[in-house]
């Protein structure tokens, strides 16, 4: 989904921790649970692909994900 973008300095890690899933635009990392980097199901796919879709939100500076990152650098 990254490379379908054009998408090439965000990283995909697995980060300890259920729940962790998130995409940080501070250091443009999509990090995943244990469950969902290694998963190989459905749902897995489902939050992987939720993730990678705020990275390319971050990339096209949508709008909406301009609040979101003033936010979301504010409180870090």
């Amino acid at each position: 989904m990254l490379a379908d973008h054009g998408i090439t300095k965000v990283r995909v890690i697995s980060t300890p921790g259920k729940l962790t899933d998130h995409y940080n635009p501070k250091d443009m990392t999509v990090n995943l649970s244990p469950e969902v980097y290694e998963g190989r199901n459905i749902s897995a796919a489902a939050v992987a692909a939720h993730e990678c879709g705020h990275a390319v939100q971050h990339a096209q500076h949508t709008n909406g994900y301009k609040c979101v990152l003033k936010w979301f650098l504010l409180y870090l």
